[in-house]
Formats: structure tokens, sequence, C-alpha cells
């Protein structure tokens, strides 16, 4: 597919957090020298035909990245932008406060 037909869509949207010093439980979850150039990257996934009926994409998704563009975490399936950039201001707003826990079932 050349670019110009290309759908997909990725806009980069920078999100910087006030600094301010870490707890000891944050402390343990900091990835030194990491933490600077993070960024969500927010993308429209392509529209798919599946079968003559059935179609798929067409949703938004969204990813975390290091400032190398390494991907630590993605998910998507937002019907709208507007969807994919609130779940993005959840986790900036409650992330650094949420307990680890185990998965349910797994072990």
């Amino acid at each position: 597919m050349s670019a110009g037909n290309d759908k997909t869509m990725f806009a980069t949207t920078r999100f910087s957090l006030p600094e301010r010093p870490r707890t000891p439980s944050e402390e343990k979850r900091h990835w030194p020298g990491v933490s600077s150039g993070m960024y969500f990257g927010i993308y429209r996934a392509d529209d798919v035909t599946l079968t003559s009926t059935l179609r798929g994409g067409g949703d938004w998704n969204w990813r975390f990245c290091q400032p190398d563009g390494t991907v630590l975490a993605e998910c998507g399936g937002y019907p709208n932008r507007a969807d994919c950039e609130s779940a993005i201001e959840c986790l900036r707003q409650q992330a650094a406060s949420a307990e680890i826990r185990a998965a349910v079932g797994s072990g």
C-alpha cells in the first residue's frame, strides 16, 4: 500500500506530568532514565473487509512509548478519538496511585 493510500493516521500527543517527589512504592516501579520524553501515540486502525458483509478495524488505539519509539503499553478498540483520548487522560491521572494485583486465575 502506498503512503498516499494508507488510511492509518498516527498523531503524537505529548503529555508531561508535573515533577513531584516519588513515594517509596512509586520509586520501586520507576524505570531510571526513561521518564522524560515518554509519549502517547494515537492512531486509527485500517478498515478491513473480512467477508462481503463483515468489516473490521477503523477503531482508535493508543500506544505509550519511550522516547526512542519502543512501545511499553497499548490498547485499542475505541469507537472515536474522544474516547481514546479520555482513556489516556484517565491513565495519566490515576496510574501513579494504582495498585499492582495478580489477574484473577493467574495463580
